[in-house]
């Protein structure tokens, strides 16, 4: 199970690789927020989960697997991105296209927009990364996400990244499982798998 990040820009080579090497394998891959797939961990639904957000629960154990960081951004056209040394204030009666409640990367946004003393007064809340840049794209406002998630985006000259003060917001992709999950030989062969490709991609923490 993994939240949107990590499972649309960071885990299907992953998958794919895994699949590849071992096709008699039956896989299930789960895309949802954060807050679910940490739900279906506890349930046992779930062999394992990646998740952009830390998460406290005593029945689960989290390791960092992956270096990310959250940015703002906006289409070219935008009155922001024309801006250099944008304010946190500045964002707040600006329309921004949020992820729903439950979102490990709006939960962060979140937070950093409280510690600037800042709430944001315009928003549209919508379920997919996908579905914000669309919405980017269409010029209805601005947003924030992963910076692995806007790659396309930007080579292609259809977004911009915001010169927000105090931005990007880093963060860590965590690998969780359930406090008693016995790691089966095919589960440490997808781990080992997992390693290698962020390792090749330079997505690993800088302790490694």
């Amino acid at each position: 199970g993994t939240s949107s990040t990590p499972g649309c820009y960071m885990l299907p080579e992953v998958l794919g690789l895994f699949h590849e090497k071992f096709p008699q394998i039956e896989l299930r891959y789960v895309s949802d927020n954060s807050q679910r797939v940490e739900q279906m961990i506890i349930d046992n639904s779930l062999d394992l989960g990646f998740v952009g957000a830390f998460l406290t629960n005593d029945d689960l154990l989290l390791e960092s697997v992956m270096e990310d960081e959250v940015v703002c951004f906006a289409c070219p056209s935008h009155p922001l991105a024309a801006l250099h040394s944008i304010t946190p204030q500045v964002l707040e009666n600006e329309l921004c296209i949020v992820r729903e409640r439950g979102s490990s990367t709006r939960r962060l946004f979140e937070t950093w927009l409280s510690s600037q003393h800042v709430k944001l007064n315009k928003v549209i809340e919508v379920h997919s990364s996908e579905a914000v840049k669309n919405l980017v794209t269409a010029k209805l406002g601005y947003s924030f996400m992963s910076i692995h998630g806007l790659q396309n985006e930007i080579r292609d000259k259809k977004v911009i990244l915001l010169d927000v003060v105090n931005m990007p917001l880093p963060r860590k992709i965590y690998l969780v499982h359930h406090a008693k999950k016995h790691f089966s030989p095919i589960m440490e062969a997808f781990l080992k798998i997992l390693n290698n490709v962020t390792k090749s991609k330079g997505l690993q923490n800088s302790s490694g």
